[in-house]
């Protein structure tokens, strides 16, 4: 146990320039530490003192504690704190869960990718998120989704209105059913205010045109950015014959998506990469709209990123603001 709690001191020291330096820049960074729910309790209530327990103790009686254990010490009147990254440690579960509603209110970014949530872990996140404010980027990756968990997040998404960024990951074999697809389905419908939204989820074809249908009955408006899965897929004819049309009748209808995830391998196709520019460059509207000024500047960011094709439709549709 000696051994054990020796290596976690020099691994948690070995990276103490770097989470310093992270913290004056307003990130608390405590990934891969062992943190558990006492530690993240005194972290929380650290983060909210406005002096050390210790201040009035003379400087040089001052016991100066290293490691995870000092780190948290000095925690105190951080209100410069923003980010908080607590991934991977899996003994936070959901005993953790119950203190996270101390996090200082000025923190918009939180991360709790594989920090072994239970489905009463989860339940307590989501509850907290429910009625939260502040809070608009959260990461909820290897959490080993299930339809149980998937019905928390939707009730999330229905009762929040200020989340902007989340995160899920479905990593077991099979993904989610047909119940927990229609969960995060339910609580889509309802929100309001999630503009990316990251599902990860390997060859998940029931997905991918379950989400199309979402979105197509006006669910998850203010979307931008969603990533439905990884960049490959086993059955090209199946994407190419059913997926890609569908997401090609999305874009057309939904103007703000303007990003479906990294596409190293073209999976997509040159339609729904056309439409994709389209929609980030405003083309459409900004054809609708036929202000000429508006119309100039758009031409002028399309040329300066290269955009032939969105450059030839902006042209090629607004032919009478030139006079022709």
């Amino acid at each position: 146990m000696a051994n054990l709690e020796r290596r976690r001191y020099i691994y948690f020291e070995s990276g103490r320039r770097l989470r310093e330096e992270k913290l004056r820049n307003g990130i608390l960074s405590l990934t891969s530490q062992g943190v558990n729910g006492n530690d993240l309790k005194q972290i929380l209530v650290n983060l909210n003192n406005d002096l050390s327990t210790n201040a009035d103790e003379p400087p040089g009686k001052r016991r100066r504690v290293e490691g995870k254990e000092g780190f948290i010490a000095r925690l105190t009147s951080c209100s410069h704190i923003l980010e908080v990254d607590l991934s991977y440690n899996q003994r936070l579960g959901a005993f953790g869960m119950d203190h996270i509603h101390l996090l200082p209110p000025q923190v918009y970014s939180l991360n709790l990718n594989n920090c072994g949530l239970s489905l009463d872990g989860f339940r307590k996140i989501c509850k907290f998120m429910e009625t939260n404010n502040t809070i608009t980027q959260l990461r909820l990756c290897d959490t080993y989704m299930n339809n149980a968990k998937a019905e928390c997040v939707g009730i999330m998404l229905a009762k929040n209105n200020t989340l902007k960024d989340l995160s899920i990951s479905i990593n077991c074999l099979m993904g989610l059913g047909k119940e927990g697809l229609k969960f995060l389905g339910d609580g889509l419908r309802q929100n309001k205010s999630l503009k990316r939204l990251g599902y990860f989820q390997k060859e998940d074809h029931e997905a991918l045109l379950y989400f199309a249908s979402v979105l197509m009955e006006g669910g998850g408006s203010e979307l931008q950015t969603i990533r439905i899965l990884t960049n490959s897929y086993s059955d090209a004819s199946a994407f190419e014959k059913v997926v890609i049309p569908k997401w090609t009748t999305v874009l057309q209808k939904c103007g703000n998506l303007v990003d479906l995830g990294v596409d190293h391998n073209g999976l997509w196709g040159k339609q729904v990469v056309f439409l994709l520019e389209l929609n980030s460059f405003r083309a459409r509207q900004v054809t609708r709209a036929a202000k000429p000024k508006e119309l100039l500047e758009t031409l002028e960011k399309a040329s300066q990123r290269k955009c032939v094709d969105v450059m030839y439709y902006l042209i090629q549709n607004n032919c009478r603001l030139f006079g022709s």
